[in-house]
């Protein structure tokens, strides 16, 4: 699932690369413009960044922030002329001073003299422009954004060295324009009545913007894989080698990953806290929602597999990452 330089080219993500070499070369030449990687987890701000400080060697220091800071006096940074600061998500909580450590940071990074290329939680980034202008304290701002399945693609192809084999499989049946499935509207002495009801293959449709290169299934899967990956890279390649773990791959594989989503309002606002954070321990996710019955909640979100619990830390899963983003962007909990 590690994504790479070279698949995020693919994906046609160069673009993004340059614009942080840029910064730092702009940055050498004697211009200053601190810069904010944004993305969702999973995506690949890791390797933007990666790839910006094996350009600089000795001159580049490197931050980590791997867990909630509640104290601005421990903010340390190393002495170098370009900085590179790893979860700036960490650096906030919603709650009465959960901005002093955020607040901290900002002060440090427009009085230095180094440059900062940063990394933030999509939707973490979104609330604070939003509450906090932090967007500009960062006049160069690279997202990255949701791939189309076109990069979705092409990034599967670079990744992989021998395709699957794409298969229909009985519970997907024949790809085509329009399923018949069944539906009640009724009953008749004591017995359901049931209809046919057309459902309209929306991917197959969409799926025809992949080019004559690809047979229908092929076109499918892929289809499908960029819509329930929300256009992620990491998701993506994460459903694919598990959608392809036995050398064939087919559209009823992937809508396994798709059932909707019924939480409590305790378990949503639980997700949602893991979505912007991406790992938190279980002390941290009970600092933050203090009404929530936390341990009842991790445990509902793991039987669905919307997020993993290891050594007390929760942690975004990718395999349910649509099902996720979207029944919290329909309740409104993700900005």
């Amino acid at each position: 699932m590690e994504l790479t330089e070279s698949h995020l080219e693919a994906a046609g993500l160069g673009g993004q690369l340059d614009a942080i070499e840029d910064a730092i070369g702009t940055h050498l030449e004697g211009s200053h413009a601190n810069v904010a990687v944004v993305s969702e987890p999973y995506a690949g701000r890791d390797v933007l960044l990666a790839q910006g400080e094996a350009q600089l060697g000795a001159a580049a220091g490197h931050v980590a922030f791997e867990e909630p800071v509640t104290d601005p006096e421990a903010l340390e940074f190393p002495n170098r002329e370009v900085v590179f600061v790893e979860g700036c998500h960490y650096l906030y909580e919603r709650r009465v001073g959960g901005f002093d450590a955020l607040n901290a940071f900002l002060e440090r990074t427009a009085e230095a003299n180094a440059l900062f290329v940063t990394a933030w939680n999509r939707w973490a980034w979104d609330y604070l422009a939003a509450v906090r202008d932090v967007d500009r304290a960062f006049p160069v701002t690279v997202e990255i954004p949701r791939l189309e399945p076109e990069a979705v693609t092409a990034l599967v192809q670079a990744h992989v060295d021998d395709l699957p084999t794409f298969v229909e499989s009985s519970e997907s049946g024949r790809v085509k324009y329009v399923d018949v499935e069944t539906a009640t509207v009724g009953s008749v002495a004591g017995r359901d009545v049931r209809v046919p009801v057309p459902e309209f293959n929306v991917e197959y449709v969409t799926a025809l913007d992949l080019g004559d290169e690809y047979g229908d299934v092929e076109r499918v899967v892929y289809e499908r894989l960029a819509r329930l990956a929300e256009g992620n890279p990491g998701v993506a390649l994460a459903l694919w080698a598990d959608a392809a773990a036995d050398g064939e791959i087919s559209p009823a594989e992937l809508d396994e990953r798709d059932d909707p989503l019924q939480l409590d309002d305790d378990e949503a606002f639980a997700l949602t806290a893991v979505l912007c954070k991406e790992r938190l321990t279980y002390d941290a996710l009970d600092r933050l929602l203090d009404d929530v019955d936390v341990a009842r909640a991790v445990q509902t979100l793991a039987h669905h597999d919307l997020v993993t619990v290891e050594d007390d830390v929760v942690s975004v899963t990718p395999e349910r990452f649509h099902a996720a983003v979207e029944h919290l962007e329909g309740r409104r909990y993700l900005w």
